[in-house]
Order: C-alpha cells, then structure tokens, then sequence
C-alpha cells in the first residue's frame, strides 16, 4: 500500500471509529436516569405472565430499596379489571438491563434488555428463561 493510501485508510477508520463511538453514547441511557425515571412511578403493561390460564397485565412498583411490587390484573385496563394476584420482586438496573427478581419459589428472572425510557413510555427487549425473546412497552401511569 502506498503512503497516501494508508493515511487515507487511517482517516477512514478514525472517521468510523467516532461513528460507533457516538451512535452507542448517543442511543442508551445512563442507569441512573433510568433509576431516576422508575421512581416514584407505576408501570402497566403485558410481560408475558397468566393466572388460571389467562393473561394478565402487569402494573409495576419500583421503591429505591431495591424491591417492588407486581400487582397483576386480568387482561384489560388495571382501573377496570378483576385483581388476579399481588407478586413482590427484587430488582437492579445494570448497563441498561432491568433485572426483576421475583418472590417465588423457584425464584423467577425477567430481564429487561436494551432498556430506556422516554415520555411515559418504557421500551427494551423482555428475557426469561426458556421463553422467546420479546419486545415489551410499559407505560407511566398517571
């Protein structure tokens, strides 16, 4: 490779280089601020769980010890639907992964990847073992 061909490719990589670099700062949050935008919230949406084998919709308590709450309401609009059950949980946020550790026996582990929040929209890829991968989308309620 001659000189200039190699400065140029230098330049190329350089360039490419401060591309990723600002497409991966630029496109996730910094765990406190999603820790920050948890609190003090409720978060209702579907994260894949039945009771008597019907779905049920989530509605999410994050309290900065570490713990939460899980009340589950069968499928519909929590202010309007039939209480199925009452989950408690641990969780941590870490690298943009919300981690649900929940009070069951065996213990039962959600994962919340990709995770951030915008507005009163909370979105991130849902994760449990031996279950497909899915998005999920929570909302602030108000």
């Amino acid at each position: 490779m001659k000189n200039s061909e190699m400065k140029m490719m230098k330049h190329f990589m350089q360039l490419v280089a401060l591309c990723v670099l600002t497409v991966g700062l630029s496109s996730c949050q910094k765990d406190e601020e999603i820790y920050d935008e948890l609190m003090g919230s409720e978060w209702v949406g579907d994260l894949g769980f039945s009771f008597d084998d019907r779905p049920v919709t989530s509605e999410l308590y994050f309290i900065d010890n570490g713990t939460g709450s899980d009340k589950q309401y069968y499928a519909g609009s929590a202010s309007n639907a039939k209480p199925a059950c009452n989950l408690t949980f641990q969780w941590t946020i870490k690298n943009g992964t919300l981690t649900l550790i929940y009070d069951l026996r065996p213990p039962l582990i959600l994962e919340i990847g990709g995770m951030y929040i915008k507005g009163n929209l909370l979105r991130g890829t849902l994760h449990m073992a031996g279950e497909e991968d899915m998005p999920v989308t929570l909302t602030r309620k108000k």
